[in-house]
């Protein structure tokens, strides 16, 4: 039986979502399909970089919300 892969396959597999038995098949595939592996790879490097990314919003963003919240109150 052939398999057919989505994106969001790899994506829950990524992220951890898949049950066991979906986790050994996904890895189990990925090892013997040299493309699938080499996506699945990519996926993962730029998880991790986002990952480690740190966001916070600028100053301007944070006292629009101060003084939308100040009008709320009032």
């Amino acid at each position: 039986m052939k398999q057919n892969f989505t994106l969001n396959q790899l994506t829950r597999l990524l992220y951890k979502e898949t049950t066991p038995e979906e986790t050994a098949m996904l890895l189990e595939l990925t090892a013997l399909c040299p493309p699938l592996e080499e996506q699945f790879e990519e996926m993962r490097s730029n998880k991790q970089v986002l990952d480690e990314l740190v966001l916070s919003p600028s100053a301007e963003s944070v006292n629009t919300i101060l003084a939308y919240s100040s009008l709320q109150t009032a």
